[in-house]
């Protein structure tokens, strides 16, 4: 009975090992998704903090959404005084690092809405990057108020 035991725990060490070294946990995650609830046919914009718990860096070429005709990234910023808004062909993330998408610096511009959003909806997408690779995630749609109060990323 001792050997089964003892056999039994040396397996089970040799699974925790090799899990640990070969196995990786999800190499980006996506934290704090939402975007605000918008005027009828306005385009809206998607926030989120994205962390890559990976060995290599990554870059994020594009999103897409089966509720937007297009998702496009952008950045805003100020020159001489007045915001401004571009359009961003890639966002690199680098290993262990990560990336806010907030107001007022990266964000997604989600255009041509297919359907109505309220408070509390959830709006799937699509993060696609330079390796062929995707990734599935979800905004939460908030009101005016709780996006200028969020604190969520504390």
């Amino acid at each position: 009975m001792k050997k089964v035991i003892f056999s039994g725990l040396v397996l089970l060490f040799v699974a925790i090992v090799t899990y640990a070294f070969y196995f990786k946990p999800t190499t980006m995650m996506l934290h704090h998704g939402w975007t605000r609830v918008a005027p009828p046919n306005s385009p809206m914009a998607g926030y989120f903090e994205l962390h890559n718990h990976s060995d290599s860096d990554y870059s994020l070429i594009g999103a897409s959404s089966s509720d937007f005709d297009h998702v496009m990234i952008h950045r805003s910023f100020e020159e001489g005084g007045v915001v401004k808004m571009a359009h961003i062909d890639e966002v690199k993330i680098k290993q262990g690092g990560n990336i806010s998408f907030k107001p007022g610096g990266f964000h997604l511009m989600l255009m041509g809405r297919k359907r109505e959003f309220e408070r509390g909806d959830k709006i799937s997408m699509a993060l696609h990057f330079k390796s062929n690779s995707e990734m599935k995630v979800e905004l939460e749609v908030k009101s005016t108020d709780e996006s200028k109060h969020d604190h969520s990323s504390h």
